[in-house]
């Protein structure tokens, strides 16, 4: 009988959560500029939550896209190599959230897909975007 593996469970990985920036949009109240608030990104802090619950020895940095540039986003990737990279791509996000995925890509990391969006169209990413995603196990749903 083979012996079962532990799978690295004392390395310590770096995990990224990123919801990718949207263009904001600026408005006036009262002669006061204002912009478009969006929610936080729930999928991570629940994600996140758990991460850090079960694994304590994972680095893990939620990168808010409502707060960050995504100039900002893709230094960090660039700068500290995460071991895995989830995004939730969103209607607006989708072309940033595919450029974040190729960058994350191009350091060595692992990227998911998650979300309502990814899980409902995971095929259909993987057939325009073969050279990023080539098995539907890349395009996952964080929220399962």
């Amino acid at each position: 009988m083979k012996k079962r593996e532990t799978n690295n469970a004392g390395k310590e990985y770096k995990v990224f959560l990123v919801e990718p920036p949207i263009s904001v949009q600026e408005y006036e109240i009262n002669n006061e500029t204002k912009y478009t608030i969006w929610l936080p990104p729930l999928w991570a802090i629940s994600i996140g939550t758990f991460f850090r619950k079960k694994t304590p020895r994972t680095h893990l940095k939620i990168l808010d896209g409502q707060l960050l540039s995504f100039s900002n986003i893709k230094k960090q990737i660039i700068k500290e190599k995460p071991d895995f990279v989830g995004i939730s791509p969103k209607h607006k996000t989708y072309q940033r959230a595919l450029r974040l995925a190729r960058i994350s890509k191009q350091t060595g990391a692992k990227v998911i897909l998650g979300g309502l969006y990814a899980d409902s169209l995971a095929k259909e990413i993987i057939k325009n975007r073969g050279p990023l995603f080539k098995r539907k196990d890349d395009v996952k749903n964080l929220y399962a």
